[in-house]
């Protein structure tokens, strides 16, 4: 019982908004596909199981959060899930980012796109 009432205290937040984020990532990229008249099921397959692997992994983290309060008793806890979630947040925005940039070439040009990804020297 005491698993179920750890796996209660994770933060549901940023497993919520991770997930928020990876639907969003999908959501533009099948928008940009369609745009662009690139659809193509196999990719869409592949996307899917990246996905999936992410909600996983952040699942892995929080059993390791668990794990680490329960067995190891640090006396506090450890972030890892957390961490996790961030992580994916992180991805799946600069995915959307990228997403939005091949909608409309047009905002790859805006000053925010230029700040997140600056073109080095000898790059095309």
């Amino acid at each position: 019982m005491e698993a179920f009432q750890m796996f209660a205290q994770l933060d549901g937040w940023a497993f919520g908004f991770a997930l928020a984020f990876i639907f969003l990532d999908v959501a533009t990229g099948y928008a940009q596909a369609v745009a662009n008249h690139v659809v193509d099921s196999k990719v869409m397959k592949a996307g899917f199981w990246h996905k999936l692997a992410l909600v996983f992994a952040m699942l892995a983290a929080g059993l390791a959060d668990m794990a680490a309060v329960v067995e190891i008793d640090l006396g506090f806890p450890l972030p890892i899930f957390e961490c996790a979630c961030g992580y994916v947040m992180l991805m799946e925005f600069t995915s959307i980012l990228e997403n939005i940039k091949k909608m409309n070439p047009q905002i790859a040009e805006s000053a925010l796109m230029k700040l997140l990804n600056p073109k080095k020297d000898g790059d095309a």
